[in-house]
């Protein structure tokens, strides 16, 4: 053994020293290093053989299920979803064995755990770290310092950060040997970090390769953060536009206060039983809260008459559904929504109005709507009639279910519980 072969032998043993378990620090110490080496070997092997083969920074099948990976979060408008499938998806594709996101919480002014794998739960749930706290060797440091100088950093031997392995909790070992951390941010602003960790015992070994992986990652998910907080004020705008015209139709049929409202939410239940995917539950609901929009067109005399109708007026209240499928032609690719407006007076067995469609002919939307306008109506006032109770309205329903109404369509409100037709009828729950 030569000089400097004592000497380092001599700095490690005193290095061990200084730990609660030197053995153990010693051990990993010796296993992350053997690891290292054998990734250098390979690293040379590839560069002396005889084709000479270009280091890559992802085998094929990696890639293959880091593209399937990318696909899913891009596609994914639920954040809630985005942030478990980030997490996972790491965790599943590379092998780390820590995975964590960190948003930046504009309330608090901390960068807090949103997301982990590895860690426990209430440590994640509990981090809050300082933007400022840049100075030191600690994780939080770490992060800090990546959020601030928006930088990605990646420490390869922590071995020699002060105080390192010396976090324990039994024998869970919450620390790693190698440490990765890219700032997530979109073109506007900078939303937080995401890291990866490997423990000292992983056969997976860290390379610069993960700095790649996770800054392209991590800026994929700050656009995808971006995009939705953009589509959010999107859909409110868009909700508040279609409540607007929906409170039109009321402000003119004082009998009508709320129904549209309670329209749009029974679409949501019956449209979620059905497994509707995002766009047919905006349709859906754009239909419930404009098919009456029609009745802009009817003279106050007859749509606030309180006595009953005369076959003549009752007749000029029929035209409501052309009229209002005529109001919302310009939207020329909603077209089940125009179809809803149109049909959802039309009957199961051709009775009905405009065209005496029958079962199958009537498009499924206002299959949905006839069944939900007609509960609605039965359980609330009108000028003309005392409401039912919900029992006897499912009654009704169930007696109309197969002439005037699609029996499965009828099920599903019959099926609904009565305590969560109460807080509809009581506004005790959002629409939203």
């Amino acid at each position: 053994m030569n000089r400097n072969n004592f000497e380092w032998l001599t700095k490690i043993k005193e290095k061990a020293s200084r730990y609660p378990d030197p053995y153990q620090y010693l051990l990993d110490r010796l296993y992350y290093m053997e690891k290292k080496n054998e990734r250098l070997r390979k690293m040379l092997d590839e560069y002396n053989s005889a084709d000479k083969k270009i280091p890559i920074i992802l085998h094929q099948d990696t890639a293959a299920k880091f593209i399937s990976l990318l696909d899913e979060l891009i596609t994914e408008r639920n954040e809630e979803l985005l942030f478990d499938k980030i997490i996972n998806g790491l965790h599943s594709v590379f092998g780390y064995d820590r995975v964590g996101l960190m948003l930046f919480n504009d309330m608090t002014g901390k960068i807090e755990g949103a997301r982990s794998i590895g860690l426990p739960k209430d440590y994640i749930e509990n981090l809050k770290i300082d933007p400022a706290e840049t100075q030191g060797e600690k994780m939080r440091n770490y992060v800090a310092r990546c959020f601030s100088e928006k930088k990605s950093i990646f420490i390869t031997d922590r071995f020699n950060e002060k105080d390192f392995n010396t976090r324990m909790s039994d024998n869970l070992r919450i620390y790693s040997t190698q440490y990765a951390i890219a700032p997530v941010y979109g073109k506007t602003k900078i939303y937080g970090v995401i890291t990866a960790a490997v423990r000292p015992d992983n056969q997976y070994f860290m390379t610069e390769n993960e700095i790649v992986i996770l800054e392209f990652v991590a800026h994929q998910i700050g656009i995808i953060i971006e995009n939705s907080h953009l589509n959010a004020k999107i859909e409110k705008f868009y909700k508040d536009i279609i409540l607007t015209f929906s409170n039109l139709v009321e402000f003119r049929d004082e009998c009508t206060a709320g129904h549209c409202n309670r329209l749009i939410f029974y679409s949501k239940i019956i449209g979620r039983k059905l497994n509707f995917s995002f766009s047919e539950l905006r349709e859906i609901e754009i239909a419930a809260a404009l098919h009456d929009i029609g009745k802009i067109c009817t003279p106050d005399n007859i749509l606030n008459k309180p006595s009953k109708l005369t076959p003549e007026e009752y007749d000029e209240i029929k035209k409501h559904s052309l009229k209002g499928a005529e109001i919302v032609q310009p939207l020329s690719d909603y077209s089940n929504v125009i179809n809803a407006i149109k049909y959802h007076h039309e009957r199961w067995d051709g009775m009905g109005y405009p065209e005496g469609l029958k079962g199958a002919e009537i498009p499924f939307y206002a299959r949905i709507l006839a069944v939900i306008d007609s509960f609605d109506v039965m359980i609330n006032y009108r000028p003309y009639k005392k409401p039912l109770s919900i029992t006897e309205a499912k009654k009704e329903l169930e007696k109309c279910a197969g002439s005037q109404f699609d029996p499965a369509i009828v099920r599903m409100i019959i099926d609904l519980p009565d305590d969560e037709i109460i807080k509809i009828q009581n506004g005790i729950i959002g629409i939203y």
